[in-house]
């Protein structure tokens, strides 16, 4: 599932970002359930096919029990434009508030150019608590030239 929607994720300049080798996530579970933490995911499915057409996850951990994460609210784009990433990122708070009652804060994170998740986060009640960049380096050169340099 992870995999799937990683493909339909954004990179922030209209670029559909790849990630991971199509493993489906289950190194990453390992490795969270290593440190303690509870992910768990709401997912939203069509009615008449069953097949799954969003999903949104939720993150935990006892040793920072006042904090908890929203995280990776994706709606494969055939079901966007109906109100599934505000219903799921709904249910999905629900359940971390009855889930985790020591939760004081949720923090989710939101990419400028996404503009109606960025609404569906205000609406919601979400405040920017910080802001971050992400840098990148391509590594493919030319034959001879240094790193970086094309």
């Amino acid at each position: 599932l992870q995999s799937r929607f990683r493909k339909e994720r954004c990179d922030g300049g209209g670029r559909r970002a790849e990630t991971g080798g199509g493993g489906g996530g289950r190194g990453e579970e390992g490795s969270t359930a290593r440190r303690g933490e509870t992910v768990l995911g709401t997912v939203a499915r069509h009615g008449a096919t069953g097949r799954v057409a969003g999903h949104t996850m939720r993150e935990f951990n006892p040793a920072q029990a006042a904090v908890a994460f929203q995280n990776d609210t994706l709606v494969l784009p055939a079901h966007r434009g109906h109100g599934l990433g505000r219903r799921m990122k709904d249910a999905n708070l629900a359940a971390a508030v009855r889930d985790w009652p020591s939760v004081e804060r949720i923090y989710t994170f939101n990419a400028e150019e996404n503009a109606n998740m960025l609404a569906i986060n205000i609406a919601m009640g979400f405040i920017r608590a910080g802001t971050t960049a992400t840098w990148q380096k391509k590594l493919a050169a030319p034959a001879g030239a240094p790193l970086g340099e094309s």
